[in-house]
């Protein structure tokens, strides 16, 4: 038996320097929530090439995998 679900929504977004730490990204406040699909060069027309990372992130809710389960997340 297995049950899928959908990730499409909950997502933050955060852009950030080039080459920035996991730490430092996650400990940064600018997160602002965005649905999916997100572009996020799109914000300023002007700049498409500019430089930087686009960082996002979602929070899952698991319930507790019982010993003889496996849990896969694609």
């Amino acid at each position: 038996m297995s049950t899928q679900r959908k990730l499409g929504s909950g997502w933050q977004f955060s852009k950030q320097p080039l080459h920035s730490e996991l730490a430092k990204v996650e400990a940064n406040t600018d997160w602002m929530p965005v649905t999916l699909p997100h572009d996020w060069l799109i914000y300023n027309a002007e700049a498409l090439y500019e430089t930087g990372e686009g960082w996002y992130r979602t929070t899952l809710h698991l319930q507790e995998v019982p010993a003889d389960r496996i849990l896969f997340v694609q």
